[in-house]
């Protein structure tokens, strides 16, 4: 059996020069029904009841996926990894969209603040998207949006890459989204990130870094 990978470069997370990191989690060896360590959960524009998530299992594979979820589409659910701020990073996740609601599917955030402080790489299966997110104070502000057709019934990997101002998005290992911002310049969390009432599965969660100031 597999075991919760975690690989660490002494002082990645403290400013020595060409620091490199990679995080990786696969939940293997996790209890189901469990959070990882250092793992939060929170929302935005939430109305205090949170999204359950959780370490599963289906056919011996074991991940990290939200149970049960009784949100509206004005709410957005998280789980931040709280292990160390950085800014420039390799983010990376397999993820399923799950029996729709309302909404469906998930995406990866990263330079998080605060539940109302970070960027979004958002799936919509329903609304047949790829979309890119800044979010600020609590709104979003949508940057660029591709059309994106996947089977929701399979596993899919999601990929973004956020260096300086560069943001590439690929999905399947395919480039799909390209966008320079950098309005939020600060060294932040990443995570996952599901809307409304979805019900996504994520797994194989990989963070890379290198160079973080």
């Amino acid at each position: 059996m597999k075991k919760v990978t975690l690989w660490l470069t002494l002082f990645s997370f403290m400013g020595i020069a060409n620091a490199q990191t990679e995080n990786t989690w696969d939940f293997d060896s996790l209890d189901s029904g469990t959070l990882p360590e250092n793992w939060e959960l929170a929302e935005t524009n939430g109305k205090g009841r949170l999204a359950t998530w959780e370490v599963t299992s289906e056919d011996d594979n074991k991940f990290f996926a939200i149970t049960n979820n009784r949100n509206d589409k004005k709410t957005s659910n998280l789980a931040m990894i709280k292990i160390g701020a950085v800014k420039n990073i390799e983010l990376s996740t397999r993820i399923k969209a799950g029996q729709p609601g309302d909404t469906a599917g998930g995406g990866l955030i990263w330079r998080v603040i605060d539940e109302n402080h970070y960027y979004l790489a958002r799936w919509d299966p329903i609304g047949k998207t790829c979309r890119l997110y800044l979010i600020i104070g609590g709104e979003s502000s949508l940057l660029e949006s591709v059309r994106l057709d996947a089977d929701t019934d399979t596993w899919h990997q999601l990929e973004v890459t956020h260096n300086e101002e560069t943001i590439e998005i690929l999905f399947d290992s395919e480039p799909i989204l390209e966008f320079e911002d950098n309005q939020l310049d600060l060294p932040g969390w990443v995570g996952l990130w599901a809307p409304g009432d979805a019900l996504p599965s994520f797994d194989d969660i990989t963070v890379y870094t290198e160079g973080e100031e």
